[in-house]
């Protein structure tokens, strides 16, 4: 459990980095976390940030570099960050089979470090919109919502740092929209309801029940992921259980 991720996004050069080459300290490196946005708005597209070793899945409206996301953190003052659409290998229907397997070989041990750098993390940039768009509070109807889907569940910070914002801005000046405790339908209300209720969940991380219960509600890419998701939480003291997609989730 305390192995870190094989690559970083170095901001100031703007390139991919193995870890071990900077070796920087958990807590000096930032956090993106975001849900993918559904697969008829998103581009798979070369990047020179990666070195172009896999095409990187990015909504529509976001350049192959993500320059809105690295401004972001360099305005907040970041010089490493981890996101898995760099740091991670992502699957690509133009890689060779060669590629492909070595992408399952290293998700095999790769998967499992990302609760490493969430772990007492307090620096987790979210973006509950879609990865580099504006803030908004978007409908939790969405299946794809940040708040719906599996792997974001061990991303839930205590203090989060909204991405997208028109001005860099703390959890702390959203604290009235979290005092909004009504009855009424108003989409942005029960965003922030719902987000008051995952923050409050931070607490009970360890508690085996409130992992299930979540991740009952939650969607993911297929159910190992689910059942890889609840090990990773429950287990951050142990060795885990590495990620093999051929794996039957039972």
């Amino acid at each position: 459990s305390n192995v870190p991720p094989r690559r970083l996004w170095d901001l100031y050069s703007n390139r991919v980095v193995p870890w071990w080459l900077v070796r920087p300290a958990k807590e000096a490196v930032y956090i993106v976390s975001h849900s993918w946005v559904h697969e008829d708005g998103r581009a798979y597209r070369r990047s020179r940030v990666n070195g172009g070793e896999w095409r990187v899945p990015l909504p529509m409206e976001i350049d192959e570099d993500l320059e809105p996301v690295r401004n972001e953190l360099l305005n907040y003052g970041a010089e490493y960050a981890w996101i898995d659409v760099l740091c991670l290998r992502q699957k690509d229907s133009s890689a060779g089979r060669r590629l492909e397997q070595l992408r399952k070989e290293e998700h095999r041990i790769d998967v499992p470090t990302i609760g490493y750098v969430y772990e007492g993390q307090q620096a987790i940039v979210t973006y509950y919109s879609g990865l580099g768009l504006p803030f908004r509070a978007t409908s939790l109807d969405d299946e794809r919502h940040w708040l719906k889907r599996a792997w974001t569940l061990q991303e839930t910070h205590h203090n989060p740092l909204i991405g997208g914002l028109p001005a860099i801005q703390h959890l702390q000046e959203f604290r009235k929209h979290l005092g909004i405790i009504t009855d009424d339908d108003d989409e942005e209300k029960r965003f922030f309801r719902a987000l008051a209720r995952e923050i409050n969940f931070v607490g009970s991380k360890f508690d085996v029940f409130a992992v299930l219960h979540r991740m009952r509600m939650r969607g993911a890419e297929n159910e190992l992921d689910k059942v890889c998701g609840i090990a990773y939480l429950l287990t951050t003291k142990s060795t885990l259980p590495t990620y093999d997609i051929d794996e039957s989730p039972d």
